[in-house]
C-alpha cells in the first residue's frame, strides 16, 4: 500500500483518534510542543475512562485533569516542573512528580530485564510527510523517536509549521497509528506588537521587545505564543 493511501486512511478528528486510549492506560505525553488537540480531546472522555496514568512532561495546559475531582479519570504524573502549572498542581497534591533524565529513562525498558510497562499510547507533535513519506518531530526532538520504540499505539498531531529533519528523527508516516491534522494559528505582526503593548510586567514586556528587535518579520510570527 502506498504511504499516501495509508496516511489518509489513518487520518482522522482528534476525538476519532483518543479512542486508542482505554481505562487503565498509560499516556504518555514528551517534551514540548504538546498535542493540545489530542489531549483536548482525551479531556473530553472524563467521564468514560477510570485509572488513566496521564505521563506529561512538563504540563503546559489544563483541559480539566488538574482539579481534584477529576483524579479518578486520570492519574497525572509529571516528568518535569516547568511552567506555571506543574508547581502549584504537585504542591496541592494533584499531580505526582517523577525525576527523569533523558540519557537513562528508556533503561528500564531494556529485554531481557525490562522491569518497565510498556507506554499504551504515546502522543506527540509531528511536520506533516515528506514526499517520501516520512515525518518530524519538529525543532525538539528530544527523546521521541526513543519514547515510540516502546509504545502499543502512537497518535501524531500533525503541525505544518514543524520543521522536518534528518537521521534517526525522520520517522516513516506508517510508524503512526492516527494522525489529526491541526495547525494552530499563528500571531500576525499587528497582534504581536498589540501583545507586548498590552502587557503590564515591565520585565516581560521588555523581554518580548528585545525578542521582537532581533527577528525577521516571519520569525517574529512563529515563535511568538498562539491563540
Amino acid at each position: 500500500m502506498d504511504w499516501r493511501e495509508r496516511y489518509n486512511q489513518r487520518t482522522v478528528i482528534a476525538d476519532e483518534a483518543v479512542k486508542a486510549v482505554k481505562s487503565g492506560d498509560r499516556v504518555c505525553v514528551p517534551v514540548y510542543p504538546h498535542p493540545h488537540e489530542l489531549l483536548d480531546a482525551l479531556a473530553r472522555r472524563r467521564d468514560e475512562l477510570r485509572g488513566v496514568e496521564l505521563w506529561i512532561d512538563a504540563p503546559s495546559s489544563d483541559p480539566g485533569w488538574l482539579q481534584l475531582d477529576w483524579q479518578d479519570s486520570f492519574a497525572v504524573v509529571a516528568d518535569q516542573i516547568i511552567g506555571d502549572l506543574a508547581r502549584p498542581s504537585l504542591d496541592d497534591r494533584i499531580i505526582d512528580y517523577s525525576p527523569m533524565v533523558f540519557s537513562n529513562q528508556l533503561k528500564g525498558y531494556s529485554a531481557p530485564h525490562r522491569d518497565e510497562r510498556l507506554i499504551d499510547v504515546l502522543m506527540v507533535v509531528v511536520s506533516p510527510p515528506d514526499e517520501e513519506g516520512f515525518c518530524g518531530f519538529g525543532g525538539h526532538l528530544w527523546n521521541k523517536r526513543s519514547l515510540m520504540k516502546v509504545s502499543r499505539k502512537v497518535l501524531a498531531q500533525v503541525d505544518e509549521t514543524q520543521i522536518r529533519t534528518h537521521g534517526a528523527n525522520r520517522v516513516p508516516a506508517t510508524e503512526f497509528d492516527s494522525f489529526v491534522e491541526q495547525t494552530p494559528r499563528q500571531l500576525s505582526d499587528e497582534e504581536a506588537m498589540s501583545l507586548v503593548e498590552s502587557t503590564s510586567d515591565l520585565e516581560v514586556r521588555a523581554e518580548l521587545n528585545r525578542l521582537l528587535s532581533n527577528m525577521e518579520p516571519q520569525e517574529r510570527i512563529q515563535s511568538l505564543p498562539v491563540l
